[in-house]
This record gives C-alpha cells, structure tokens and sequence, in this order.
C-alpha cells in the first residue's frame, strides 16, 4: 500500500512538471532575449529568424524581431485574435513562430 501511494506520488509529481515546462515553453519572454546570431540572422528555438510571430491559444500574437548587432530578440505585443473554437478532439497549436499573426495550426486526434 506504501509503495502505490509513492508511485502514485511519483507520477503525480512528474505530470505537474511536465505541464509547468509545456505552460513555460508557450509563454513568449518579456522584453528582449539574448540569442545566437548566425548570417545576420536570429536563431531562437532552433530556427532562423528575422522577423515572425508566435499567436498563442488564448489569442494574444506577440511579433519577434531579430536585431543581429545586439544579438537580441525583441517581443513585440501586436494584438488579440478572435479565434474560433478548435472543434472536437482538435486544439491549436501555439507558442510556434509563424509567418503571420493569428493564424496557428489545428492539430486533431
């Protein structure tokens, strides 16, 4: 009985920090961050960028834009999309950059 309720714990304890990293890894920072430059372009996330946009699931687009001379990525608060419910079993995908605000994938199971 011991040995369930730790496991339990265990696996509780594992499924909270797997959703504090997910929360964390869609939150855009604030303010600029310090990123590798490489062909006068920013590098974020393992991708190059000059100028994007990452739209999140409760509708705020943030616009990240590349400043190679100061090696910084600025986030920029651009506006609130209205969007419409992702459907059953489908949700949107956020915290990705993206060509143009307020248009982030669907994905469906």
């Amino acid at each position: 009985m011991l040995i369930r309720r730790r496991c339990v714990a265990a696996v509780l304890l594992l499924i909270f920090d797997a959703v504090v990293m997910l929360v964390g890894a869609v939150t855009p920072p604030r303010g600029p961050v310090k990123v590798p430059v490489r062909n006068g372009r920013c590098i974020y996330r393992g991708r190059s960028v000059w100028e994007a946009y990452i739209t999140l699931a409760d509708g705020k687009c943030v616009q990240a834009r590349c400043k190679p001379k100061e090696h910084l990525l600025h986030f920029i608060p651009m506006k609130e999309c209205m969007l419409p419910p992702a459907g059953s079993g489908c949700f949107y995908e956020d915290g990705f950059l993206e060509s143009q605000c307020c248009k982030p994938n669907i994905i469906c199971y």
